[in-house]
């Protein structure tokens, strides 16, 4: 953090970008992007730490996106990465844009590179995503991209910063959903008590 708080980024907007897959030489600019949006207070330490984020887009683990300008600069950040259960099922989150280019389609064309064609090296079946309920952008996208909705998560995450909404609005519920790209039948036993409400 130390090394990240001593360097400026100033960031010009309405920049050319390319959307990409990460590269190694991408790592220091996302940990200045994950600094720049949520200061000191994210909560996963790797996401400063470009060595941590080399390792991490080396395996099969997770794979990121970035939006990178003509400079070098990194604009952008999508990712899918294991966290639900199961070898065959990613969950897409992740998603940053940088405060002086949020006025365009950035965060739309990363999420469409993820969405519509994941690497197919990663062999999903499923992709997992949570929408945010105090503004509607994410579930706008899960739309777009077919996400089915099947929870909510009552009051999931922590109030945004007054200084980012001007408002605080209180704790953030999410939609729970998912993209199925291969659909696997199988058989599923419902718990006797509530099989006639899953049904």
């Amino acid at each position: 953090l130390a090394v990240l708080r001593g360097m400026s980024q100033d960031i010009r907007p309405q920049q050319k970008y390319v959307i990409d897959d990460f590269q190694p030489g991408d790592a220091l600019g996302v940990a200045l992007l994950y600094y720049a949006v949520y200061g000191e207070m994210f909560p996963i330490d790797s996401v400063y730490d470009p060595e941590a984020l080399t390792l991490l887009n080396a395996g099969n683990d997770q794979h990121q996106v970035v939006g990178r300008t003509d400079d070098g600069d990194i604009i952008g950040l999508y990712a899918i990465f294991r966290n639900p259960p199961g070898r065959r099922i990613m969950e897409g989150g992740s998603w940053l844009v940088h405060p002086a280019c949020r006025n365009s389609i950035l965060a739309m064309r990363m999420a469409q590179r993820i969405h519509v064609a994941p690497p197919a090296y990663l062999g999903l079946d499923v992709m997992f995503g949570q929408s945010v309920t105090d503004h509607i952008m994410t579930q706008k996208m899960a739309e777009k991209f077919h996400s089915l909705s099947c929870a909510i998560e009552i009051d999931a995450m922590p109030p945004r910063p007054e200084q980012e909404t001007g408002w605080s609005s209180g704790r953030i519920s999410l939609l729970d959903g998912f993209m199925i790209y291969h659909d696997r039948p199988h058989d599923i036993f419902l718990p006797h008590q509530y099989a006639d409400t899953l049904r």
